[in-house]
């Protein structure tokens, strides 16, 4: 494989592991996120999202699912937006 092929691979399986924000409520205080690759979140884990303009929220997952998690967030998701990561 030449070298353009291995980064995009790369790159293509580092974002597939990592869980991000797929919706935010209207409220900003709740927010839909996916699993990450191989592992599920459970009720009651601690969660924290890092936006763009270097805004850390933290919160608690309140309800898991099949394709993610719903949580409630400490405070507004004000500079979130949905593709940013979850840790």
């Amino acid at each position: 494989m030449n070298r353009l092929s291995l980064l995009c691979l790369f790159i293509m399986a580092s974002t597939l592991q990592a869980s991000e924000v797929v919706k935010i409520s209207k409220n900003k205080m709740n927010m839909a996120i996916t699993h990450d690759l191989g592992t599920e979140w459970k009720v009651g884990q601690n969660i924290c999202v890092q936006g763009n303009q270097d805004s850390k929220i933290c919160g608690k997952v309140v309800k898991v699912k099949k394709a993610g998690a719903i949580c409630k967030m400490n405070s507004a998701l004000n500079g979130i937006v949905p593709g940013d990561e979850v840790r």
